[in-house]
């Protein structure tokens, strides 16, 4: 029986950053392309996800190397220090967070994510309150799907794996691999996506 639901953040509760959020901080739509081309695939990006690294300093980096081309790096600083402020959040999901709560589900979120970001996201709603237990990967200096987050998560609030349900959109499917690999139960759900959380959730025998 599933007690425990764990929610991922990006995608799930919290859009991610895309081209659009990029646009808001560029002036020049070249700039604002080659930026967007760079950065989430860049180690900066994996580095903040894990802590070892501020925002503010992958700025800095950015600048002083020119690693990227464009004409104005306050841009680049501009959207390092406050894209998360642009992006928009899936609240339909948190209010199905809260359902699941009220009904007797106990509610977790792991997830990869820097801490400039989910502190900003943490003091904003009041579903972050509302969750049990928190795993962030900033942290830890550890990220999905890495084996050690899991168990951090499961040993830290002592949950069974058998009885957890992770709901992710990892389109890499590893993290579901990894969650699977040691009993918890999940499948990736489409990003954003509250009708196909639904049937995950109907999947599994779970009311809401």
């Amino acid at each position: 029986m599933i007690k425990n639901i764990i929610f991922d953040l990006g995608n799930v509760i919290v859009k991610n950053p895309n081209i659009d959020v990029v646009r808001q901080f560029f002036k020049d739509e070249n700039d604002a392309q080659a930026f967007n081309e760079y950065i989430f695939k860049s180690d900066f990006w994996k580095m903040m996800d894990l802590g070892k690294i501020s925002n503010i300093e992958v700025a800095d980096i950015i600048s002083e190397k020119k690693l990227i081309n464009v004409k104005n790096y306050t841009e680049v600083e501009e959207f390092l220090l406050n894209w998360f402020k642009k992006c928009s959040v899936n609240a339909d999901i948190m209010d199905l967070g809260k359902e699941l709560k009220k009904h007797g589900y106990n509610i977790y979120i792991l997830s990869n994510m820097a801490k400039e970001t989910f502190k900003f996201f943490s003091s904003k709603y009041d579903f972050f309150d509302m969750a049990d237990g928190i795993v962030i990967s900033a942290n830890e200096g550890i990220k999905k799907p890495d084996k050690k987050i899991f168990e951090i998560l499961l040993n830290r609030y002592s949950l069974k794996p058998q009885e957890s349900l992770l709901i992710d959109d990892d389109d890499t499917n590893k993290t579901l691999e990894v969650a699977n690999c040691i009993g918890i139960n999940g499948r990736r759900v489409k990003a954003n996506d509250l009708k196909d959380i639904k049937l995950l959730l109907q999947e599994n025998n779970i009311k809401f």
